[in-house]
């Protein structure tokens, strides 16, 4: 895929006590974790390349309708985190 630029971060994180719940700690909301969270061989490196900009761009519009403030809180692995949906786009850019 042609090189696409990484997107600026939310700033906030959830609550101490929401990330502990789900066994996270502040270091499962950086990039480079997420890069070892995909197994090896990523099931987006087989991907061809029009499937992974047709997945690109339909995160990309998860990330327009429903990344907020209201959602930075709300623990990665729920779809509704706008967390979630940062990981997804970093992984397969």
């Amino acid at each position: 895929m042609s090189e696409i630029p990484s997107l600026p971060l939310p700033t906030s994180l959830p609550r101490d006590e929401a990330m502990r719940s789900w066994g996270q700690a502040a270091s499962s909301y950086e990039p480079d974790v997420w890069e070892f969270e995909l197994p090896r061989p990523s099931y987006l490196g087989r991907m061809p390349e029009a499937e992974l900009r047709a997945r690109y761009d339909g995160i990309a519009r998860n990330l327009q309708t429903i990344v907020s403030d209201d959602r930075n809180v709300i623990p990665i692995n729920s779809f509704l985190s706008s967390w979630y949906w940062y990981r997804k786009e970093h992984q397969t850019r």
